[in-house]
């Protein structure tokens, strides 16, 4: 299936009641087919993700209705071999993997890691921000739940266990990873965390040869995008998110 087909997302569309869909597109041609698409599922709203190059699929999608709420930058790497990446140790903290049992752990790191976010549902007027902020916990909670060897879970526990961050990997293509989702308490960010455990992900993807990593973050989230960068990925692409509402205000 073609990325500039629309696809369901069941998450969001129970959250915020509403049927949403979400397509990548890069060419007119690509909106036009997406546009074509759209009309079958009678959606209220589309997430449409646009490399940040494509000025004609962004103008074509302004002319029918899209408005730009986020701006994204992709970080990559590559890694051939576990010697070559340094897994890190800590002294008051531990990372392990995740499973279902940390779900309630982690929808609470969510609500509070999310509380002040501003991403492209909080950026649209015509969503609520408290279902906006609801959604992060929530997603958080779905990927403990989800997690296996291949959707790994990573979390970060105090010394009595208390679990205070989490990192997790899902794969978007054969030897090609991202980072779907990931957040630090606040009461702990600052000492390293998420650095650990994006280190520690990429030490264990690198058992096999010559893998890919993706992390994706907002433009304007500096510290994280410095954090990554010291971590080895670089900038790869930017792609900017579109939401097309087919429904009057």
């Amino acid at each position: 299936m073609s990325d500039a087909l629309p696809v369901h997302r069941p998450l969001e569309s129970a959250l915020f009641g509403q049927n949403i869909l979400s397509a990548h597109v890069a060419s007119i041609a690509d909106v036009d087919a997406m546009l074509a698409a759209v009309q079958s599922h009678k959606p209220a709203l589309v997430v449409v993700r646009v490399p940040a190059d494509a000025i004609g699929a962004m103008q074509r999608l302004e002319a029918a209705g899209g408005r730009v709420c986020d701006i994204l930058v992709t970080l990559s790497g590559r890694m051939s071999g576990s010697a070559s990446v340094h897994q890190p140790a800590m002294q008051e903290f531990a990372v392990r993997r995740g499973d279902a049992s940390d779900a309630t752990a982690l929808r609470a790191i969510g609500a509070r890691a999310f509380s002040e976010f501003v991403g492209h549902w909080h950026a649209d007027p015509r969503l609520p921000r408290e279902l906006a902020d609801e959604l992060y916990a929530r997603w958080a909670s779905d990927l403990a739940k989800a997690s296996s060897e291949l959707r790994p879970l990573y979390v970060v526990a105090t010394e009595d266990g208390k679990i205070v961050s989490f990192l997790a990997l899902a794969e978007s293509e054969p030897q090609r990873w991202h980072v779907p989702l990931t957040a630090v308490d606040p009461a702990f960010q600052g000492r390293g965390l998420l650095c650990t455990m994006l280190l520690t992900a990429m030490h264990d993807l690198a058992t096999s040869d010559d893998v890919a990593l993706d992390y994706e973050t907002q433009l304007t989230n500096r510290a994280a995008i410095s954090t990554v960068s010291r971590c080895g990925l670089v900038p790869s692409i930017s792609r900017l998110t579109f939401h097309l509402w087919t429904t009057q205000q």
